[in-house]
Protein backbone atom coordinates (compact mmCIF):
# COMPACT_ATOMS: atom_id res chain seq x y z
CA UNK A 1 0.00 0.00 0.00
CA UNK A 2 1.63 3.44 -1.28
CA UNK A 3 2.00 6.47 1.09
CA UNK A 4 -0.76 8.24 1.08
CA UNK A 5 -0.36 11.98 1.82
CA UNK A 6 -2.64 13.69 4.81
CA UNK A 7 -6.23 15.01 3.61
CA UNK A 8 -6.42 18.16 5.41
CA UNK A 9 -4.71 20.17 2.94
CA UNK A 10 -1.60 18.91 2.10
CA UNK A 11 0.27 21.96 1.06
CA UNK A 12 2.80 20.55 -2.06
CA UNK A 13 6.21 21.87 -1.80
CA UNK A 14 5.70 23.76 -4.89
CA UNK A 15 2.96 26.08 -4.05
CA UNK A 16 5.10 26.73 -0.57
CA UNK A 17 7.92 28.47 -2.86
CA UNK A 18 5.94 29.43 -5.78
CA UNK A 19 6.77 33.02 -4.36
CA UNK A 20 10.44 32.28 -3.57
CA UNK A 21 10.89 30.97 -7.19
CA UNK A 22 9.71 34.17 -8.46
CA UNK A 23 12.63 36.00 -6.32
CA UNK A 24 15.32 33.80 -8.55
CA UNK A 25 17.20 35.30 -10.68
CA UNK A 26 16.30 35.15 -14.37
CA UNK A 27 18.46 31.34 -15.71
CA UNK A 28 20.01 32.18 -19.19
CA UNK A 29 18.58 29.48 -22.06
CA UNK A 30 21.34 27.87 -22.27
CA UNK A 31 22.79 27.54 -18.60
CA UNK A 32 22.59 24.01 -17.04
CA UNK A 33 19.65 24.49 -14.75
CA UNK A 34 17.80 24.84 -18.18
CA UNK A 35 19.54 21.93 -19.74
CA UNK A 36 18.82 19.97 -16.62
CA UNK A 37 15.33 20.63 -16.44
CA UNK A 38 14.38 19.73 -20.00
CA UNK A 39 16.65 16.92 -19.31
CA UNK A 40 14.46 15.97 -16.51
CA UNK A 41 11.09 16.48 -18.61
CA UNK A 42 12.57 13.89 -21.71
CA UNK A 43 13.25 11.38 -18.26
CA UNK A 44 16.96 11.64 -18.83
CA UNK A 45 17.85 11.52 -15.17
CA UNK A 46 21.51 11.20 -15.07
CA UNK A 47 21.89 13.70 -17.30
CA UNK A 48 19.49 15.80 -15.67
CA UNK A 49 21.27 14.91 -12.22
CA UNK A 50 24.66 15.82 -13.95
CA UNK A 51 23.75 18.99 -14.67
CA UNK A 52 21.52 20.27 -12.30
CA UNK A 53 24.83 19.36 -9.80
CA UNK A 54 26.65 21.82 -11.72
CA UNK A 55 24.07 24.58 -11.74
CA UNK A 56 24.29 24.18 -7.85
CA UNK A 57 28.14 24.08 -7.69
CA UNK A 58 27.66 28.20 -9.37
CA UNK A 59 24.40 28.93 -7.13
CA UNK A 60 23.95 26.60 -3.95
CA UNK A 61 21.12 27.98 -3.06
CA UNK A 62 18.90 27.89 -6.53
CA UNK A 63 15.56 26.99 -5.24
CA UNK A 64 14.72 25.31 -8.61
CA UNK A 65 17.74 22.94 -9.12
CA UNK A 66 17.61 22.47 -5.58
CA UNK A 67 13.71 20.81 -5.97
CA UNK A 68 14.39 19.64 -9.79
CA UNK A 69 17.95 17.57 -7.87
CA UNK A 70 15.25 16.68 -5.06
CA UNK A 71 12.75 15.15 -7.73
CA UNK A 72 15.57 13.88 -10.09
CA UNK A 73 17.59 12.01 -7.63
CA UNK A 74 15.52 9.03 -5.96
CA UNK A 75 14.22 7.85 -9.29
CA UNK A 76 18.17 6.90 -9.81
CA UNK A 77 18.31 5.81 -6.40
CA UNK A 78 20.85 8.21 -5.10
CA UNK A 79 18.80 10.25 -2.72
CA UNK A 80 21.94 10.16 -0.22
CA UNK A 81 23.51 12.82 -2.76
CA UNK A 82 20.71 15.57 -1.76
CA UNK A 83 22.24 15.58 1.89
CA UNK A 84 25.61 17.25 0.62
CA UNK A 85 23.61 19.42 -2.03
CA UNK A 86 20.83 21.01 1.20
CA UNK A 87 24.06 21.24 3.68
CA UNK A 88 25.38 23.75 0.89
CA UNK A 89 22.28 25.69 0.42
CA UNK A 90 21.36 26.00 4.75
CA UNK A 91 25.39 27.55 4.48
CA UNK A 92 24.21 30.06 1.99
CA UNK A 93 20.50 30.60 3.42
CA UNK A 94 19.07 28.77 6.34
CA UNK A 95 15.80 30.76 6.39
CA UNK A 96 14.65 30.17 2.88
CA UNK A 97 11.32 28.17 3.10
CA UNK A 98 12.10 26.35 -0.04
CA UNK A 99 15.22 24.98 0.98
CA UNK A 100 14.13 24.59 4.73
CA UNK A 101 11.39 21.77 3.39
CA UNK A 102 13.77 20.12 0.18
CA UNK A 103 16.39 20.29 3.46
CA UNK A 104 13.75 18.41 5.93
CA UNK A 105 13.24 15.81 3.17
CA UNK A 106 16.71 15.20 2.36
CA UNK A 107 17.75 14.46 6.02
CA UNK A 108 14.71 12.28 6.91
CA UNK A 109 15.50 9.83 3.38
CA UNK A 110 19.02 9.15 4.71
CA UNK A 111 17.80 8.84 7.97
CA UNK A 112 19.25 11.98 9.75
CA UNK A 113 16.44 12.51 12.21
CA UNK A 114 18.49 15.01 14.28
CA UNK A 115 18.91 17.32 11.30
CA UNK A 116 15.51 16.53 10.43
CA UNK A 117 14.49 17.90 14.00
CA UNK A 118 15.97 20.50 14.05
CA UNK A 119 15.59 22.09 10.01
CA UNK A 120 11.47 21.29 10.88
CA UNK A 121 11.83 23.60 13.78
CA UNK A 122 13.74 25.83 12.36
CA UNK A 123 11.09 25.91 9.28
CA UNK A 124 7.95 26.06 12.14
CA UNK A 125 9.36 29.25 13.13
CA UNK A 126 8.94 30.62 9.95
CA UNK A 127 5.44 29.18 8.98
CA UNK A 128 1.68 29.13 10.78
CA UNK A 129 1.33 25.88 8.97
CA UNK A 130 3.23 23.72 11.39
CA UNK A 131 1.23 20.26 10.36
CA UNK A 132 2.22 20.38 7.01
CA UNK A 133 5.91 20.93 7.57
CA UNK A 134 6.10 17.48 10.18
CA UNK A 135 3.74 15.63 7.48
CA UNK A 136 6.80 16.74 4.57
CA UNK A 137 8.94 15.07 7.36
CA UNK A 138 6.73 12.17 8.05
CA UNK A 139 6.12 11.17 4.38
CA UNK A 140 9.89 11.69 3.03
CA UNK A 141 10.75 8.63 6.02
CA UNK A 142 7.60 6.88 4.81
CA UNK A 143 8.90 6.75 1.69
CA UNK A 144 12.27 4.99 2.43
CA UNK A 145 10.09 2.48 4.41
CA UNK A 146 11.68 4.15 7.79
CA UNK A 147 8.27 3.50 9.66
CA UNK A 148 10.73 3.78 13.08
CA UNK A 149 11.28 7.77 12.26
CA UNK A 150 7.85 7.85 10.87
CA UNK A 151 6.45 7.13 14.17
CA UNK A 152 9.15 9.48 15.67
CA UNK A 153 8.36 12.51 13.69
CA UNK A 154 4.05 11.93 14.50
CA UNK A 155 5.15 11.77 17.74
CA UNK A 156 6.92 14.71 17.53
CA UNK A 157 4.74 16.97 16.18
CA UNK A 158 2.13 15.99 18.52
CA UNK A 159 4.08 17.25 21.15
CA UNK A 160 5.54 20.23 19.32
CA UNK A 161 2.26 21.30 18.48
CA UNK A 162 0.66 20.25 22.17
CA UNK A 163 -2.37 18.12 20.03
CA UNK A 164 -2.20 14.69 21.16
CA UNK A 165 -4.63 13.89 18.40
CA UNK A 166 -2.91 16.11 15.03
CA UNK A 167 -2.31 14.16 12.38
CA UNK A 168 -4.18 11.33 13.08
CA UNK A 169 -5.09 10.93 9.42
CA UNK A 170 -1.06 10.02 8.85
CA UNK A 171 -0.99 8.09 12.18
CA UNK A 172 -3.54 5.67 10.82
CA UNK A 173 -1.99 4.99 7.86
CA UNK A 174 1.39 4.45 9.10
CA UNK A 175 0.02 1.56 11.72
CA UNK A 176 -1.71 -0.18 9.02
CA UNK A 177 1.06 -0.60 7.44
CA UNK A 178 3.19 -2.31 10.68
CA UNK A 179 0.08 -4.28 10.77
CA UNK A 180 -1.83 -2.96 13.89
CA UNK A 181 -5.16 -2.44 12.62
CA UNK A 182 -6.28 -1.94 16.03
CA UNK A 183 -4.36 1.07 16.64
CA UNK A 184 -5.40 2.33 12.96
CA UNK A 185 -8.97 2.35 13.45
CA UNK A 186 -8.50 4.26 16.87
CA UNK A 187 -6.63 6.79 14.70
CA UNK A 188 -9.22 6.85 12.23
CA UNK A 189 -11.93 7.40 14.70
CA UNK A 190 -10.28 10.29 16.05
CA UNK A 191 -9.74 11.80 12.91
CA UNK A 192 -13.15 11.48 12.02
CA UNK A 193 -14.30 12.88 15.43
CA UNK A 194 -12.31 15.65 14.42
CA UNK A 195 -14.05 16.42 10.71
CA UNK A 196 -16.16 13.58 9.17
CA UNK A 197 -14.38 14.40 5.99
CA UNK A 198 -12.07 12.04 6.69
CA UNK A 199 -14.37 8.84 6.31
CA UNK A 200 -13.68 9.00 2.91
CA UNK A 201 -9.60 8.58 2.91
CA UNK A 202 -10.30 5.57 6.06
CA UNK A 203 -12.63 3.62 3.76
CA UNK A 204 -10.34 3.98 0.77
CA UNK A 205 -7.60 3.01 3.25
CA UNK A 206 -8.95 0.43 5.79
CA UNK A 207 -11.14 -0.94 2.45
CA UNK A 208 -7.64 -2.65 1.71
CA UNK A 209 -7.44 -4.87 4.73
CA UNK A 210 -7.80 -8.50 3.39
CA UNK A 211 -10.62 -11.02 4.22
CA UNK A 212 -8.31 -12.41 6.75
CA UNK A 213 -8.17 -8.67 8.47
CA UNK A 214 -11.64 -7.45 8.18
CA UNK A 215 -12.70 -9.14 11.13
CA UNK A 216 -9.80 -7.07 13.20
CA UNK A 217 -11.49 -3.78 11.60
CA UNK A 218 -15.03 -4.86 12.53
CA UNK A 219 -14.21 -5.77 16.14
CA UNK A 220 -12.51 -2.23 16.46
CA UNK A 221 -15.20 -0.66 15.16
CA UNK A 222 -18.40 -2.41 17.53
CA UNK A 223 -15.98 -1.84 20.32
CA UNK A 224 -15.33 1.84 19.60
CA UNK A 225 -19.83 1.90 20.08
CA UNK A 226 -20.03 5.27 18.71
CA UNK A 227 -22.52 6.49 15.63
CA UNK A 228 -19.34 7.56 14.07
CA UNK A 229 -18.21 3.87 14.48
CA UNK A 230 -20.94 2.43 13.10
CA UNK A 231 -21.08 4.67 10.51
CA UNK A 232 -17.39 3.82 9.05
CA UNK A 233 -18.21 0.03 9.55
CA UNK A 234 -21.51 0.65 7.35
CA UNK A 235 -19.65 2.37 4.42
CA UNK A 236 -16.88 -0.37 5.02
CA UNK A 237 -19.13 -3.03 4.66
CA UNK A 238 -20.76 -1.63 1.23
CA UNK A 239 -16.81 -1.29 0.10
CA UNK A 240 -16.44 -5.04 0.91
CA UNK A 241 -19.41 -5.97 -0.74
CA UNK A 242 -22.33 -6.57 1.62
CA UNK A 243 -24.34 -3.90 0.15
CA UNK A 244 -26.90 -4.59 2.67
CA UNK A 245 -26.07 -5.08 5.67
CA UNK A 246 -23.88 -1.82 5.28
CA UNK A 247 -26.46 0.02 4.01
CA UNK A 248 -28.33 -1.10 7.30
CA UNK A 249 -25.50 -0.11 9.20
CA UNK A 250 -25.72 3.26 7.44
CA UNK A 251 -28.92 3.76 8.13
CA UNK A 252 -28.95 3.17 11.73
CA UNK A 253 -26.54 5.30 11.97
CA UNK A 254 -28.11 8.35 9.95
CA UNK A 255 -26.52 11.51 11.37
CA UNK A 256 -30.05 13.85 12.56
CA UNK A 257 -28.74 16.98 10.72
CA UNK A 258 -30.27 16.62 7.10
CA UNK A 259 -27.03 18.08 5.09
CA UNK A 260 -24.97 15.30 7.19
CA UNK A 261 -26.76 12.57 6.37
CA UNK A 262 -27.00 13.43 2.80
CA UNK A 263 -23.17 14.01 2.92
CA UNK A 264 -22.99 10.15 4.31
CA UNK A 265 -25.36 9.07 1.88
CA UNK A 266 -24.04 9.91 -1.11
CA UNK A 267 -20.59 8.35 -0.21
CA UNK A 268 -22.57 5.22 0.00
CA UNK A 269 -23.98 5.54 -3.12
CA UNK A 270 -20.46 6.62 -4.64
CA UNK A 271 -19.37 2.88 -3.24
CA UNK A 272 -22.58 1.35 -5.09
CA UNK A 273 -21.43 3.07 -8.05
CA UNK A 274 -21.03 0.76 -11.16
CA UNK A 275 -22.03 -2.35 -9.18
CA UNK A 276 -25.55 -4.07 -10.60
CA UNK A 277 -25.31 -7.39 -8.40
CA UNK A 278 -29.44 -7.58 -6.62
CA UNK A 279 -28.07 -6.54 -3.70
CA UNK A 280 -26.21 -3.70 -4.40
CA UNK A 281 -29.15 -2.76 -6.15
CA UNK A 282 -31.46 -3.43 -3.17
CA UNK A 283 -29.27 -0.95 -1.06
CA UNK A 284 -28.38 1.60 -3.64
CA UNK A 285 -32.60 1.90 -3.74
CA UNK A 286 -32.87 1.92 0.00
CA UNK A 287 -30.57 4.76 -0.23
CA UNK A 288 -32.42 6.46 -2.58
CA UNK A 289 -35.07 6.65 -0.64
CA UNK A 290 -33.39 7.80 2.51
CA UNK A 291 -32.43 10.63 0.30
CA UNK A 292 -35.55 11.80 -0.59
CA UNK A 293 -36.84 11.70 2.43
CA UNK A 294 -33.93 14.72 3.21
CA UNK A 295 -35.02 16.59 0.19
CA UNK A 296 -37.15 18.79 -1.69
CA UNK A 297 -39.33 19.98 -4.92
CA UNK A 298 -38.28 18.44 -8.07
CA UNK A 299 -34.85 16.79 -6.31
CA UNK A 300 -37.84 14.52 -4.32
CA UNK A 301 -39.57 13.16 -7.54
CA UNK A 302 -36.37 12.15 -9.32
CA UNK A 303 -35.04 10.20 -6.12
CA UNK A 304 -38.16 8.03 -5.59
CA UNK A 305 -38.11 7.36 -9.27
CA UNK A 306 -34.57 6.61 -9.46
CA UNK A 307 -34.88 4.32 -6.18
CA UNK A 308 -38.32 2.65 -8.40
CA UNK A 309 -35.73 1.93 -11.09
CA UNK A 310 -33.20 0.21 -8.98
CA UNK A 311 -35.99 -1.46 -6.83
CA UNK A 312 -37.20 -2.94 -10.13
CA UNK A 313 -33.62 -3.76 -11.62
CA UNK A 314 -33.44 -6.20 -8.77
CA UNK A 315 -36.71 -7.98 -8.83
CA UNK A 316 -38.23 -6.21 -6.27
CA UNK A 317 -41.60 -4.68 -7.94
CA UNK A 318 -43.60 -3.99 -4.72
CA UNK A 319 -41.27 -1.76 -3.50
CA UNK A 320 -41.09 -0.37 -7.24
CA UNK A 321 -44.38 -0.23 -7.63
CA UNK A 322 -44.85 1.77 -3.77
CA UNK A 323 -42.50 4.39 -5.23
CA UNK A 324 -44.00 4.47 -8.25
CA UNK A 325 -47.34 4.87 -6.83
CA UNK A 326 -46.30 8.03 -4.56
CA UNK A 327 -44.62 9.68 -7.79
CA UNK A 328 -47.57 9.84 -10.09
CA UNK A 329 -50.01 11.03 -6.80
CA UNK A 330 -47.78 13.59 -6.27
CA UNK A 331 -49.51 16.87 -7.15
CA UNK A 332 -46.24 18.94 -7.47
CA UNK A 333 -44.64 16.72 -9.72
CA UNK A 334 -44.02 17.97 -13.16
CA UNK A 335 -46.64 16.33 -15.69
CA UNK A 336 -43.95 14.66 -17.44
CA UNK A 337 -42.53 13.02 -14.68
CA UNK A 338 -45.74 11.89 -13.23
CA UNK A 339 -46.46 10.30 -16.67
CA UNK A 340 -42.91 8.57 -16.55
CA UNK A 341 -43.70 7.52 -13.62
CA UNK A 342 -46.63 6.15 -14.52
CA UNK A 343 -45.68 4.14 -17.68
CA UNK A 344 -42.83 2.76 -15.51
CA UNK A 345 -45.70 1.92 -12.87
CA UNK A 346 -47.01 0.27 -15.82
CA UNK A 347 -44.22 -1.86 -16.59
CA UNK A 348 -43.76 -3.21 -12.86
CA UNK A 349 -47.57 -4.25 -12.69
CA UNK A 350 -47.45 -6.20 -16.15
CA UNK A 351 -43.86 -7.31 -14.64
CA UNK A 352 -45.79 -8.83 -11.54
CA UNK A 353 -48.42 -10.31 -13.89
CA UNK A 354 -51.25 -7.74 -13.27
CA UNK A 355 -52.61 -6.61 -16.37
CA UNK A 356 -56.19 -5.88 -15.09
CA UNK A 357 -53.99 -3.00 -12.75
CA UNK A 358 -52.10 -2.19 -15.77
CA UNK A 359 -55.14 -1.51 -18.06
CA UNK A 360 -56.84 0.19 -15.34
CA UNK A 361 -53.69 2.69 -15.02
CA UNK A 362 -53.41 3.05 -19.03
CA UNK A 363 -56.76 4.30 -19.17
CA UNK A 364 -56.23 6.96 -16.24
CA UNK A 365 -53.21 8.21 -18.39
CA UNK A 366 -55.58 8.74 -20.92
CA UNK A 367 -54.19 11.63 -23.66
CA UNK A 368 -50.84 12.24 -21.30
CA UNK A 369 -49.14 9.62 -23.54
CA UNK A 370 -49.32 9.70 -27.34
CA UNK A 371 -50.87 7.62 -29.58
CA UNK A 372 -47.50 5.35 -30.16
CA UNK A 373 -46.92 4.57 -26.31
CA UNK A 374 -51.03 4.20 -25.63
CA UNK A 375 -50.44 1.16 -28.49
CA UNK A 376 -46.77 0.19 -27.40
CA UNK A 377 -48.62 -0.40 -23.99
CA UNK A 378 -51.72 -2.07 -24.68
CA UNK A 379 -49.84 -4.31 -26.58
CA UNK A 380 -47.71 -5.27 -23.64
CA UNK A 381 -50.62 -5.57 -21.35
CA UNK A 382 -52.54 -7.91 -24.00
CA UNK A 383 -49.51 -10.32 -23.91
CA UNK A 384 -49.50 -9.87 -20.16
CA UNK A 385 -53.31 -11.37 -20.06
CA UNK A 386 -52.46 -14.27 -22.95
CA UNK A 387 -49.63 -15.47 -20.30
CA UNK A 388 -52.39 -15.96 -17.43
CA UNK A 389 -54.51 -17.78 -20.22
CA UNK A 390 -56.99 -15.14 -21.08
CA UNK A 391 -57.01 -14.99 -24.65
CA UNK A 392 -60.48 -13.46 -25.45
CA UNK A 393 -59.23 -10.34 -22.97
CA UNK A 394 -55.49 -10.37 -24.70
CA UNK A 395 -57.04 -9.70 -27.97
CA UNK A 396 -59.93 -7.60 -26.64
CA UNK A 397 -56.91 -5.10 -25.57
CA UNK A 398 -55.77 -4.86 -29.12
CA UNK A 399 -58.39 -5.46 -31.56
CA UNK A 400 -58.27 -1.98 -33.53
CA UNK A 401 -54.03 -2.28 -33.63
CA UNK A 402 -53.86 -1.99 -37.19
CA UNK A 403 -49.75 -1.26 -36.77
CA UNK A 404 -47.47 -3.77 -37.63
CA UNK A 405 -46.71 -4.95 -34.19
CA UNK A 406 -50.45 -5.09 -33.78
CA UNK A 407 -50.92 -7.30 -36.42
CA UNK A 408 -48.20 -9.43 -35.28
CA UNK A 409 -49.29 -9.85 -31.49
CA UNK A 410 -52.90 -10.05 -32.90
CA UNK A 411 -51.09 -13.03 -35.32
CA UNK A 412 -49.36 -14.84 -32.17
CA UNK A 413 -52.89 -14.40 -29.71
CA UNK A 414 -54.51 -16.22 -32.78
CA UNK A 415 -52.16 -19.05 -32.93
CA UNK A 416 -52.08 -19.15 -29.21
CA UNK A 417 -55.65 -20.17 -29.59
CA UNK A 418 -55.22 -22.42 -32.31
CA UNK A 419 -56.25 -20.77 -34.70
CA UNK A 420 -53.43 -21.47 -37.46
CA UNK A 421 -55.66 -20.08 -40.53
CA UNK A 422 -56.16 -16.72 -39.12
CA UNK A 423 -52.96 -16.50 -37.29
CA UNK A 424 -51.28 -17.23 -40.66
CA UNK A 425 -53.80 -14.01 -41.94
CA UNK A 426 -52.42 -11.83 -39.42
CA UNK A 427 -48.57 -12.41 -39.50
CA UNK A 428 -48.84 -11.95 -43.38
CA UNK A 429 -49.85 -8.97 -43.07
CA UNK A 430 -47.30 -8.24 -40.57
CA UNK A 431 -45.43 -8.45 -43.48
CA UNK A 432 -41.37 -10.17 -42.87
CA UNK A 433 -39.95 -7.10 -42.00
CA UNK A 434 -40.33 -5.40 -38.30
CA UNK A 435 -37.54 -2.36 -36.23
CA UNK A 436 -36.61 -5.61 -34.25
CA UNK A 437 -34.47 -7.70 -36.15
CA UNK A 438 -35.66 -10.73 -33.53
CA UNK A 439 -39.03 -10.19 -34.08
CA UNK A 440 -39.32 -10.35 -37.50
CA UNK A 441 -37.05 -13.58 -37.91
CA UNK A 442 -39.83 -15.32 -34.87
CA UNK A 443 -42.87 -13.47 -37.40
CA UNK A 444 -41.19 -15.90 -40.52
CA UNK A 445 -40.64 -19.16 -38.61
CA UNK A 446 -44.00 -19.12 -37.50
CA UNK A 447 -44.94 -18.67 -41.05
CA UNK A 448 -43.07 -21.20 -42.51
CA UNK A 449 -44.39 -23.76 -39.84
CA UNK A 450 -48.22 -22.62 -40.25
CA UNK A 451 -47.66 -22.74 -44.21
CA UNK A 452 -46.47 -26.24 -43.89
CA UNK A 453 -48.47 -27.71 -40.93
CA UNK A 454 -51.30 -28.66 -42.61
CA UNK A 455 -54.70 -28.34 -40.30
CA UNK A 456 -56.99 -25.29 -40.10
CA UNK A 457 -57.10 -25.56 -36.41
CA UNK A 458 -54.60 -27.17 -33.59
CA UNK A 459 -55.18 -26.22 -29.93
CA UNK A 460 -52.42 -28.38 -28.79
CA UNK A 461 -49.35 -26.48 -31.29
CA UNK A 462 -50.90 -23.16 -29.76
CA UNK A 463 -50.57 -24.74 -26.36
CA UNK A 464 -46.96 -25.22 -27.28
CA UNK A 465 -46.12 -21.98 -28.09
CA UNK A 466 -48.20 -19.89 -25.58
CA UNK A 467 -45.70 -22.04 -22.89
CA UNK A 468 -42.64 -20.80 -24.74
CA UNK A 469 -44.30 -17.30 -24.27
CA UNK A 470 -44.19 -17.95 -20.54
CA UNK A 471 -41.00 -18.90 -20.70
CA UNK A 472 -41.04 -22.85 -20.22
CA UNK A 473 -39.14 -24.01 -22.97
CA UNK A 474 -38.83 -27.56 -21.44
CA UNK A 475 -43.03 -27.95 -21.72
CA UNK A 476 -42.77 -25.60 -24.84
CA UNK A 477 -40.23 -28.47 -26.18
CA UNK A 478 -42.87 -31.59 -25.08
CA UNK A 479 -45.94 -30.01 -26.96
CA UNK A 480 -44.31 -29.75 -30.31
CA UNK A 481 -42.81 -33.05 -30.15
CA UNK A 482 -46.44 -34.43 -29.83
CA UNK A 483 -47.64 -32.08 -32.21
CA UNK A 484 -45.47 -33.04 -34.74
CA UNK A 485 -46.86 -36.30 -34.71
CA UNK A 486 -49.78 -34.90 -36.12
CA UNK A 487 -48.46 -33.09 -39.17
CA UNK A 488 -47.74 -33.42 -42.82
CA UNK A 489 -44.12 -34.49 -43.45
CA UNK A 490 -43.49 -30.57 -44.37
CA UNK A 491 -45.13 -29.25 -40.81
CA UNK A 492 -43.36 -32.07 -38.82
CA UNK A 493 -39.91 -31.27 -40.16
CA UNK A 494 -40.34 -27.48 -38.87
CA UNK A 495 -42.06 -27.98 -35.48
CA UNK A 496 -38.95 -30.48 -34.50
CA UNK A 497 -36.68 -27.76 -35.94
CA UNK A 498 -37.97 -25.85 -33.68
CA UNK A 499 -38.30 -28.27 -30.81
CA UNK A 500 -34.75 -29.20 -31.32
CA UNK A 501 -33.19 -25.33 -31.16
CA UNK A 502 -35.22 -25.29 -28.21
CA UNK A 503 -33.48 -27.89 -26.82
CA UNK A 504 -30.68 -26.76 -27.22
CA UNK A 505 -31.52 -23.39 -25.39
CA UNK A 506 -31.76 -25.56 -22.50
CA UNK A 507 -28.77 -27.87 -22.59
CA UNK A 508 -30.83 -30.74 -23.37
CA UNK A 509 -28.50 -31.93 -26.02
CA UNK A 510 -29.66 -35.66 -26.20
CA UNK A 511 -33.08 -34.52 -27.17
CA UNK A 512 -31.85 -31.96 -29.35
CA UNK A 513 -30.28 -33.83 -31.41
CA UNK A 514 -32.95 -36.35 -31.70
CA UNK A 515 -35.40 -33.67 -32.77
CA UNK A 516 -32.98 -32.32 -35.30
CA UNK A 517 -32.18 -35.66 -36.90
CA UNK A 518 -35.72 -36.44 -37.56
CA UNK A 519 -36.30 -32.82 -38.94
CA UNK A 520 -33.58 -33.67 -41.67
CA UNK A 521 -36.17 -34.97 -44.19
CA UNK A 522 -36.19 -35.01 -48.15
CA UNK A 523 -39.91 -33.86 -47.75
CA UNK A 524 -38.52 -30.33 -46.58
CA UNK A 525 -35.58 -29.65 -48.13
CA UNK A 526 -35.08 -26.20 -46.69
CA UNK A 527 -35.70 -27.33 -43.09
CA UNK A 528 -33.31 -30.41 -43.50
CA UNK A 529 -30.76 -28.26 -44.36
CA UNK A 530 -31.12 -25.87 -41.27
CA UNK A 531 -31.34 -29.06 -38.99
CA UNK A 532 -28.44 -30.45 -40.52
CA UNK A 533 -26.07 -27.16 -39.79
CA UNK A 534 -27.73 -27.22 -36.34
CA UNK A 535 -26.33 -30.70 -36.01
CA UNK A 536 -22.89 -29.86 -37.32
CA UNK A 537 -22.63 -26.96 -34.98
CA UNK A 538 -23.79 -29.44 -32.07
CA UNK A 539 -20.89 -31.58 -32.92
CA UNK A 540 -18.45 -29.27 -33.09
CA UNK A 541 -19.39 -28.12 -29.43
CA UNK A 542 -19.07 -31.39 -28.72
CA UNK A 543 -15.72 -32.15 -29.48
CA UNK A 544 -17.11 -34.44 -32.20
CA UNK A 545 -14.78 -32.69 -35.44
CA UNK A 546 -14.62 -35.79 -37.46
CA UNK A 547 -18.29 -35.97 -37.56
CA UNK A 548 -19.02 -32.43 -37.71
CA UNK A 549 -17.12 -32.49 -41.16
CA UNK A 550 -18.53 -35.40 -42.80
CA UNK A 551 -21.90 -33.89 -42.31
CA UNK A 552 -20.93 -30.72 -43.36
CA UNK A 553 -19.44 -32.15 -46.61
CA UNK A 554 -22.44 -34.33 -46.89
CA UNK A 555 -25.11 -30.68 -46.21
CA UNK A 556 -23.02 -28.88 -48.84
CA UNK A 557 -23.55 -31.95 -51.53
CA UNK A 558 -26.93 -32.51 -51.11
CA UNK A 559 -28.59 -29.08 -50.61
CA UNK A 560 -26.29 -26.75 -53.01
CA UNK A 561 -28.37 -24.45 -53.37
CA UNK A 562 -29.72 -23.87 -49.65
CA UNK A 563 -29.33 -20.59 -48.24
CA UNK A 564 -27.00 -22.18 -45.29
CA UNK A 565 -24.81 -22.94 -47.70
CA UNK A 566 -22.16 -19.96 -47.41
CA UNK A 567 -22.17 -20.39 -43.57
CA UNK A 568 -21.67 -24.48 -43.90
CA UNK A 569 -18.44 -23.39 -46.25
CA UNK A 570 -17.73 -21.37 -43.53
CA UNK A 571 -17.34 -23.73 -40.79
CA UNK A 572 -15.78 -26.29 -43.10
CA UNK A 573 -12.73 -23.57 -43.62
CA UNK A 574 -12.94 -23.45 -39.79
CA UNK A 575 -12.42 -26.92 -38.70
CA UNK A 576 -9.62 -27.06 -41.36
CA UNK A 577 -7.78 -23.91 -39.49
CA UNK A 578 -8.44 -21.98 -42.52
CA UNK A 579 -10.35 -19.61 -40.58
CA UNK A 580 -8.90 -18.88 -37.21
CA UNK A 581 -10.78 -18.79 -34.01
CA UNK A 582 -14.15 -19.19 -35.96
CA UNK A 583 -13.44 -15.63 -37.07
CA UNK A 584 -15.18 -14.54 -40.61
Amino acid sequence: MGWVPGIAGVVLVGALCAPLLAQQPATAPGDSLSKGLQAERRGYFADAARLLDAALAQRPADLAALMALDRVLPSLNRRAEMVPAVVRALAVDSTNIGILSVAVRAFASAGMVDSAKKYSRRWTAVTPDTENVYREWVMAAMDVRDHAQAKAALEFARREMHRPAAMAPEYAQLLQEEGDLNGSVREWMTAIHESPGYRNPAVMLLGQATVVQRPVIREALTREGSPESRRLLGLLQVHWGESVAGTAMVRSALPPGKDDALTLLRLVLEELRGRDDRSALLARATVLELVAERQAGRDVIKSRMDAARAYADAGAEKDARRLLAQVAADSGAPAGMATTASSTLLGVLIAEGKPAEAEKMLADLGSALDLDERDHQARRIAMAWARLGNLDRAQAVVANDSSIAGYDLRGRLRLFAGDLVGAGQLLQAAGPYDEERETAVERVTLLVLLQSAGPDSLPQLGSALLALERGDSATAVAGLTQVAEKLKPTGAAEARLLAGRLALSIRDTARAARLLQAADVAEAPATAAAARLDLIRLAMVTGKTAEAEKLLEQLILDYPESAVIPEARRLRDQLRGGVPGGGR
